[in-house]
């Protein structure tokens, strides 16, 4: 999406922790200052609507007062288990830019001393990004999972990152049905076929679409 706004960016990456994603040990391990770094979260109101939230990454969030500025009863964060369903996320890699589904964004007003919101507009509306953008993202993807499995001591010869962006839609699998019971099996998750279905199964299916599959492709290794 930025690519296709023509904003320049620069990608930092960080190796994945469960136990250590709070802001500062991420600011650490990208060399930058924490006080330009910002985190984004996603909550729920009463109803069950979602709204996302960008704050800097050292602060809380203050509850009631998003909640009387998104003209909302009360608020609260999703539990993390919700996440990748909700955004298509996982904790520790949200980001406002690039959900498949609009959500009511609220970004700290402090983000004007140190980033430029040139366009940022256009860029939250945005479905999605082109197709090179999707695939050199998808391709990130893969070789951050093959440098995980390599810190887990698999030798480096036996792996090959390969990222396909939405070249390779997935095919609904009976397993497939478990987590989307409103698909048939052998469906296609194209994109028009993710339109014509309603915004929170489209969430289901957009989650299921980005994945990491494993192929064996021989077995005989030295």
């Amino acid at each position: 999406m930025l690519d296709k706004a023509k904003i320049p960016y620069s990608i930092k990456e960080y190796e994945y922790d469960e136990e250590h994603l709070d802001g500062r040990h991420v600011a650490s391990q990208v060399d930058m200052d924490p006080n330009a770094i910002f985190k984004t979260l996603v909550l729920h109101d009463h109803h069950n609507e979602h709204l996302v939230c960008c704050v800097p990454v050292l602060e809380e969030i203050d509850l009631k007062k998003l909640a009387k500025l998104a003209g909302r009863k009360s608020v609260e964060m999703i539990h993390q288990k919700d996440l990748l369903s909700v955004t298509g996320y996982m904790r520790g890699g949200c980001s406002p830019v690039g959900m498949k589904k609009q959500f009511p964004t609220y970004i700290d007003e402090s983000i004007l001393k140190s980033h430029s919101l040139l366009k940022i507009q256009e860029i939250l509306e945005s479905y999605k990004g082109n197709d090179d953008y999707n695939l050199r993202l998808s391709q990130r993807r893969a070789e951050s999972v093959v440098r995980y499995l390599i810190k887990g001591g698999i030798d480096p010869e036996r792996l090959t990152p390969k990222g396909y962006g939405e070249q390779q839609p997935k095919t609904v699998t009976k397993f497939t049905l478990k987590s989307a019971p409103f698909l048939k099996e052998g469906d296609v998750l194209t994109e028009e076929f993710i339109k014509n279905l309603p915004p929170e199964q489209q969430e289901i299916c957009n989650a299921i679409n980005r994945r990491t599959e494993f192929k064996v492709l021989r077995t005989t290794y030295q």
